[in-house]
């Protein structure tokens, strides 16, 4: 089946489409959203009808209690095969955890490579024959993203994106393995709503990207054999596609959110413009320009994370607080929904929570980056994605003139993705 046929398959009037057209326009609205998470907040024992939490210290609880409420409710929509996002706790979590986390080259060796990468495609964005016009998603995020993330993988890198299957030409391959990682990427989302043709796109994808590890196997091995010595072979090839998908179609989500939230603050664009511009030639690697960027990162996510909304099993029947004085309970087999957009905007957690505020206090300094999860089960990649993400936003703040947004239609979205944000400068 091409391309072509599983994108017209995937239109939201096929089959059971109207439930996921509906779930995809929730996951792309976040003030929407936040009046809903307030509302949770005030009838806290709608929990008891509907299992959902928005109080921080309700999803919170449930992020750390990760024996009553389960990460194995990702399990079903892992299309590219088992990944540790989806296993419960235990012995064999751990061993894949430190697996991933031993693949991952270190946070700031990805910061110096994504900001020399930022500086050249700057450049080249200014040479070019559009020169004001780019996609931030086709012309920078997703090669940027790739190209730093492919290190980790170190002479498998470029034989990963080259041999990709379903490329008709060697400069198609890498968009074509960016397509296919952000199908797997966004069934973790939406594969429980997902309507036939979603199913079998995201499911071709998957089995593309272990048939394109598997070819490679022997430079995947070699290329992870310091790192990982003693893995057998099919743990490196399973988090070999797992880091794949989980970390490139995730960061280049949260630079397109990111962006947006910024474009729409103007004073803060301006003010963050200026100080890259004093900070010069130096710029990408000034530690104490990186340090307040990230900051102003964490808040814009803040406003639009890339996973507002998360869930979890519940293998057996429980009770938790919801935010009243009586317990809500949640019956074995259901799942509960974590408003992490909720907690983040919780009166309870944070003074001010609807004003735009970098450098605001927080109750507890972890709930900072509630993003990335929360707990021991919180997204390994954390750092590395803020070293990322701080380098190519800096990038974009040393154009000559401020990105906005290249008409009513710039954003173009694939289910819960953006697939394209069409900017001017």
């Amino acid at each position: 089946m091409t391309e072509a046929t599983l994108e017209r398959a995937a239109s939201p009037g096929s089959g059971s489409g109207l439930l996921y057209a509906v779930w995809c326009f929730l996951m792309r609205q976040p003030r929407l959203l936040r009046v809903l998470a307030a509302a949770v907040r005030r009838w806290p024992m709608v929990a008891n009808t509907l299992p959902i939490v928005a109080g921080r210290d309700a999803v919170v609880a449930a992020f750390l209690r990760s024996t009553s409420f389960s990460n194995t409710a990702h399990a079903p929509n892992l299309v590219a095969g088992p990944f540790s996002i989806g296993m419960p706790d235990g012995p064999r979590y751990r061993s894949e955890r430190a697996t991933l986390e031993a693949m991952l080259l270190l946070p700031g060796e990805l910061g110096r490579t994504s900001a020399e990468l930022a500086r050249e495609r700057v450049e080249a964005l200014q040479r070019g024959a559009s020169a004001s016009r780019f996609d931030l998603v086709d012309d920078y995020l997703g090669p940027l993203v790739w190209r730093t993330m492919k290190r980790c993988y170190g002479d498998a890198g470029d034989a990963l994106a080259k041999g990709h299957p379903g490329a008709h030409a060697p400069e198609d391959a890498e968009k074509q393995l960016f397509m296919h990682l952000r199908h797997v990427a966004s069934h973790l989302v939406v594969g429980g709503v997902a309507p036939a043709g979603v199913q079998c796109r995201a499911e071709a994808a998957g089995a593309a990207l272990n048939q394109c590890v598997h070819a490679h196997k022997d430079v995947v091995r070699q290329a992870f054999a310091s790192r990982l010595p003693d893995r057998p072979e099919a743990t490196v090839h399973r988090n070999a596609v797992g880091l794949m998908w989980v970390s490139h179609p995730v960061a280049v989500q949260a630079g397109v959110h990111l962006m947006w939230e910024l474009i729409e603050r103007e004073d803060w664009h301006m003010k963050l413009r200026q100080q890259v511009a004093e900070a010069g030639e130096k710029a990408l690697l000034d530690d104490g320009l990186r340090q307040h960027v990230r900051h102003v990162i964490l808040e814009l996510l803040r406003f639009r994370p890339v996973f507002p909304i998360v869930v979890r099993d519940v293998p057996r029947a429980t009770c938790f607080q919801a935010g009243d004085d009586r317990p809500a309970r949640v019956k074995a087999g259901q799942s509960l929904k974590l408003m992490v957009i909720g907690a983040m905007f919780d009166p309870a957690a944070v003074d001010r929570p609807g004003d735009f505020l970098p450098y605001r206090s927080w109750r507890n300094e972890d709930d900072r980056y509630m993003v990335f999860g929360h707990g021991d089960r919180r997204c390994p990649g954390r750092e590395h994605a803020l070293e990322m993400l701080t380098s190519l936003l800096v990038g974009l703040l040393m154009l000559p003139r401020p990105c906005r947004l290249a008409g009513r239609k710039a954003m173009v979205y694939d289910g819960p993705a953006a697939a394209h944000l069409h900017l001017v400068f």
